[in-house]
């Protein structure tokens, strides 16, 4: 059951590669997918699996950057603006205060993404260790 349910997030997961943005949600799933998979015992595609989701949110996939990182894209931007000086200052002063309060939903998307990409293998380490001392 394990290998079947490793083998399908992994299917999953390659399905999702093409896709632009509702790519990273189907990237999601097939990590719950595989919390099932190490609840199973599986070892091999849990590792696989998502070593390969970390490459592609971290390097492949542009949109799931911009929801984690945006807020320098924004103050960069409004940097940018500043020095040109085309700018309003209240408008920059509220761009900022946009940017700002963006980081906290940055932060949020980054400890999504690392915690759906810990949670199987945090299963998979805690399924191992009950077996070890069950066997001992």
């Amino acid at each position: 059951m394990g290998r079947g349910l490793g083998i399908a997030a992994f299917v999953v997961l390659l399905l999702s590669l093409p896709i632009p943005i509702v790519g990273n949600y189907i990237s999601l799933l097939a990590l719950l997918i595989l919390c099932g998979a190490a609840f199973a015992g599986e070892k091999v595609w849990v590792v696989v699996t998502t070593v390969v989701a970390a490459i592609k949110m971290f390097f492949l996939s542009p949109s799931w950057h911009l929801m984690m990182f945006s807020t320098g894209y924004a103050k960069s931007a409004n940097n940018f603006v500043r020095e040109s000086g085309y700018a309003d200052p209240g408008t920059l002063e509220f761009s900022d205060a946009v940017a700002q309060q963006t980081s906290g939903i940055n932060t949020f998307f980054l400890l999504l993404t690392i915690g759906f990409l810990a949670a199987p293998i945090v299963i998979m380490i805690i399924k191992g260790r009950g077996r070890v001392a069950l066997a001992s």
